[in-house]
């Protein structure tokens, strides 16, 4: 048989127990939980049991501000501070302040919310810094638009009024004494007063203009007085915030100084300054220190991080500017730390957790010289798109949409495409009004290497750039038109020739519009279409570029202006890049292979036999910089022209316009005046045609 069972002699106690257990947990259940001490409710109505001057002697050390909100705290204690008696307790704290004394229209509980409170007294808006104390108000900007009328437009709102308002009437109206709402008056207060006036006696009524004027004087002043007190104070309360800011931001940064970031602070200083934390008008203290270090110290942590990224973004620039472009041409637009992101393997290397003594990086520098010639030509053809791109948006007339990467760059090359730079003096790089004189400059893609769009700085920030923007450049449209005319004077299409068409076809060119100027300001110098360029800039450039007209020269004076002043060759054009020099901040450009090899003599001591072209010396493209064939006098050359011709010839100097004849002519006879041309070569046949075209044109013999 199973054991019996048996009853636990502890079952009793246990059931006893666990009933308490019960017990004592449903009693904490329903007990109140304890309150916390700072939450405590209605804990100043104990307050009202002390002794009236035991109270009034506390309260007269408080502060007006203090005092309503007192007030408005407890409706026992806004019963102590608004009876009678506490008046005394007012005045004292009022004075305490040094505010002008109050006027007897106002009580002084009302006196002390119009001064020290900061919310609209109409919309409860908070922050209400507009006080008119002659209308006793305090309002925000929105409520005074809306409350406040000029007294003159209340009285000529109503006919009545405008006819029987005694002018007088308008001196007794008080109204605001705030610059933004003088002469202005609360609707209100102009009814309440006119309508006052309305029912005094006539014989009364000189006595109650003379009293109503004396009140609205004293009125006036009082309020010219608060305005003052309430100036005076704003500035003390200004200086005072700034010396608390002051010396909570020296006990910052003395703290911060201690922690070892004194690089920290003098990299950046400012942004310590302006963090919110530090830019408070509170002074310091160990509790307050203790609650803003850990944001303070992750603000040093991150401009640690930013002062190692700029110093290897100097390592990366020295680099990129050193051995990147060590064999490239120094005078095209060159690439910057903001312009890393078409030069990937470049900007591997400002990765600062890579240190600059591992073999990675090591690696890296290597990659990124043998892909950066490839990236350099595609970032500068890029830039070329974004120059079209950017144009197209600001002059779409000219630059139209659609067109592919191939037609963008095709455009750009252009003879008839020529920008400028908008920027006014104050804005421009002082390098930029010389390259307004060489026009070279100013076509594409010389223009990518404009001195105004270059090394641009973030907010004037050291060692931070942004990448190449366009902004600034515009498209020259009056020089368009210019060029456009030259291109179709030398036999080409201006839809399709180029800078290269124009310089192989070397027409020479002479502005006419200069020559039917008076004699002594004549402009009468014969040279390249780009010398006509640079004329045109310089003394026609408030025109339209319509206005100008052209000659060209006939094909056998144009044969004999080029043996007098021979075109620039290819050769002529380069620049040469001193190889010997190896700062990379300033790369030392020759402007011709002699002006090279003198640099090398006077620099490194190097005798001529010892510089090789593409070793020593680095060829550039110098087209921007190169000077054209010097311009030649008309008037000379024609004389030389008749010297050499004959007289079936002779009217060849220019090829033939409607004009060409009356404006030879007309060179002729200034060329005679000034001494250049001589009558007697001109004999024979020559001088027979010359007669019939003097005849013809009725022009006076030269």
């Amino acid at each position: 048989m199973p054991p019996r069972k048996t009853r636990n002699p502890g079952s009793a106690a246990s059931k006893g127990s666990s009933s308490k257990r019960r017990a004592t947990t449903s009693a904490r259940a329903t007990a109140p939980k304890p309150v916390k001490l700072g939450a405590r409710q209605g804990g100043l109505q104990f307050v009202t049991k002390f002794p009236l001057d035991v109270l009034y002697e506390i309260f007269r050390l408080l502060h007006p501000r203090d005092l309503l909100a007192l007030s408005r705290t407890d409706q026992s204690l806004r019963a102590v501070l608004l009876n009678r008696a506490a008046a005394s307790v007012w005045k004292e704290a009022l004075a305490s302040t040094e505010i002008p004394q109050r006027p007897e229209d106002i009580s002084l509980p009302r006196y002390a919310s119009l001064a020290f409170d900061t919310h609209c007294e109409i919309c409860e808006r908070h922050k209400a810094g507009i006080y008119h104390w002659s209308l006793r108000l305090r309002l925000c900007r929105e409520c005074s638009k809306k409350q406040l009328v000029d007294v003159i437009d209340l009285v000529y709102e109503n006919s009545r009024d405008y006819r029987e308002i005694d002018r007088r009437f308008r001196a007794t109206v008080p109204t605001s004494e705030h610059i933004n709402y003088l002469s202005q008056t609360l609707r209100a207060t102009y009814t309440s007063l006119r309508d006052a006036w309305r029912v005094i006696p006539l014989e009364e009524v000189d006595a109650y203009f003379e009293d109503r004027k004396n009140q609205c004087d004293s009125l006036m002043e009082h309020a010219r007085r608060c305005s003052e007190w309430q100036f005076e104070r704003s500035v003390w309360r200004s200086l005072e915030r700034r010396n608390l800011r002051g010396e909570r931001a020296g006990s910052i940064v003395e703290r911060l100084q201690r922690l070892g970031f004194t690089e920290e602070l003098e990299y950046d200083l400012d942004r310590v300054l302006s963090h919110p934390a530090v830019a408070q008008p509170r002074a310091l203290t160990d509790r307050i220190w203790h609650n803003i270090e850990p944001a303070l110290l992750t603000l040093m942590h991150d401009i640690r991080k930013e002062m190692d990224l700029c110093e290897r973004q100097s390592e990366v620039r020295t680099f990129l500017r050193g051995e990147c472009l060590l064999r490239e041409d120094v005078l095209a637009v060159l690439p910057d730390i903001g312009d890393m992101m078409y030069f990937l393997d470049v900007a591997s290397l400002l990765i600062t957790s890579i240190s600059t003594d591992s073999h990675e990086y090591a690696r890296r520098k290597e990659a990124a010289l043998e892909s950066f010639p490839a990236a350099l030509k595609r970032w500068r053809r890029s830039l070329g798109v974004t120059l079209y791109d950017y144009m197209h948006e600001t002059t779409p007339k000219f630059f139209s949409d659609g067109k592919t990467s191939d037609e963008k760059i095709a455009f750009l090359n252009l003879a008839t495409t020529m920008f400028d730079c908008g920027r006014f003096a104050y804005e421009a790089d002082p390098a930029c009004r010389h390259e307004r004189e060489t026009i070279k400059a100013y076509a594409y893609p010389y223009i990518l290497a404009h001195v105004c769009n270059v090394g641009q700085a973030v907010e004037d920030v050291p060692d931070v750039y942004i990448h190449w923007r366009p902004d600034g450049l515009q498209f020259c449209e009056g020089l368009s038109y210019v060029i456009a005319d030259l291109v179709r004077l030398s036999g080409l299409d201006p839809d399709t020739a180029t800078r290269a068409d124009m310089d192989a076809r070397d027409a020479r060119i002479v502005c006419q519009t200069c020559m039917w100027q008076p004699d002594e300001r004549a402009e009468d110098s014969v040279g390249t279409w780009w010398t006509c360029i640079q004329h045109w800039s310089r003394f026609h450039r408030l025109g339209d570029g319509k206005d100008v007209t052209w000659l060209r020269l006939g094909p056998a004076a144009e044969a004999l202006v080029r043996e007098l002043s021979p075109p620039v060759t290819d050769d002529e054009r380069l620049s040469w890049r001193c190889m010997r020099c190896t700062d990379p901040r300033k790369a030392v450009i020759s402007h011709s292979w002699d002006e090279a090899r003198l640099h090398a003599l006077r620099k490194h001591h190097v005798v001529n036999r010892d510089n090789i072209p593409g070793r020593h010396f680095l060829a550039q493209d110098g087209y921007a910089s190169t000077a054209e064939p010097i311009s030649l006098d008309l008037c000379e050359v024609m004389a030389k022209f008749a010297k050499r011709s004959t007289a079936d010839n002779a009217r060849d100097i220019f090829v033939p316009t409607y004009n060409s004849d009356y404006f030879y002519l007309r060179c002729l006879r200034i060329g005679a005046k000034r001494g250049i041309v001589d009558p007697a070569d001109f004999t024979g046949k020559m001088r027979t045609s010359l007669e019939a075209l003097r005849n013809e044109s009725q022009l006076e013999d030269f």
